[in-house]
Order: C-alpha cells, then sequence, then structure tokens
C-alpha cells in the first residue's frame, strides 16, 4: 500500500513539505507527525489503517499490538512507516536502546537501497537512502487496508 493522497496545494500554507509525489503536509514537521499527518489525509486514521500518533515509540507499539511490525530483515514496500532507531552516543538520541528515535515513509526500494522521506531530518523534510537491513533501521510499520 502507498500513500495516494490528493495534493493540498490550493491552501496556500507554507512552508510545504511533499512526503510523496501527491500527499503534502503543511507547516511545521516534526518526523513522528509526518506519516500521520499523511495518513490522516489519505483517510487512514479514520478508518484504523494507520495511527495517528505522537511519538515514535507509540506508533511503533501501535503497529506491534497489531501484529503489523516487521523487523529491519525485510526489504520493505513503498507506503510502509520505516522506523529508526539511531546510534548517537554523544547526541540527543544516544545509543541504540531499542526504542524508535525516528520516523519516516518508504517512498520505495531499488537496487537493495531504501528510499524515504522523511520529516524533520536536518530541520526540512526530505528523501534520504539507507541499505536494506542498515543497523539503524529498527523496523517498519505494515499498513493493512
Amino acid at each position: 500500500m502507498d500513500f495516494k493522497c490528493p495534493s493540498n496545494s490550493s491552501r496556500g500554507e507554507k512552508p510545504r513539505c511533499t512526503l510523496t509525489t501527491e500527499c503534502t503536509v503543511s507547516g511545521p514537521v516534526v518526523c513522528d507527525d509526518s506519516p500521520s499527518r499523511c495518513a490522516d489525509q489519505c483517510g487512514y486514521i479514520k478508518t484504523g489503517i494507520c495511527p495517528k500518533y505522537a511519538g515514535c515509540v507509540n506508533g511503533v507499539q501501535w503497529f506491534r499490538d497489531r501484529g503489523q511490525w516487521a523487523d529491519n530483515s525485510i526489504e520493505p514496500s513503498p507506503g510502509m512507516i520505516i522506523f529508526f532507531d539511531w546510534d548517537n552516543p554523544n547526541g540527543s538520541s544516544g545509543p541504540q536502546d531499542g526504542e524508535s528515535d525516528h520516523a519516516g515513509i518508504v517512498e520505495r526500494v531499488e537496487n537493495g537501497i531504501v528510499y524515504t522521506v522523511e520529516g524533520n531530518s536536518g530541520d526540512s523534510c526530505r528523501e534520504n537512502h539507507y541499505p536494506v537491513g542498515y543497523y539503524e533501521i529498527l523496523g517498519y510499520g505494515i499498513l493493512n487496508p
């Protein structure tokens, strides 16, 4: 399942963060909020496909409680929510501890590389990429229609 939301470009809100080619989120973008806000535009929260959550740890727990969680050993599909556990001993997230520090949306996978769209990545919304199975990927939330 991929996020396929209509653009809300007519609202004139700025700054605009494009989470996929068709889903946009306006205003301040926090990493865990980005997938939730996009899911809300798609109607996925109202139908229970994706949680509305604050805090990456809560998002992970929602997917785990429903059996919709996969660890980092899989090759993800577009639209999955990707969760990270950063290894930053001297930074704000600290060393890896099994708790999610960051989240985004899987945009695509090509040649063993996971391409993501993440809010609050270096204080902006941007595309990033990681090898499949990268050690800082905690796992994936799987959206079930």
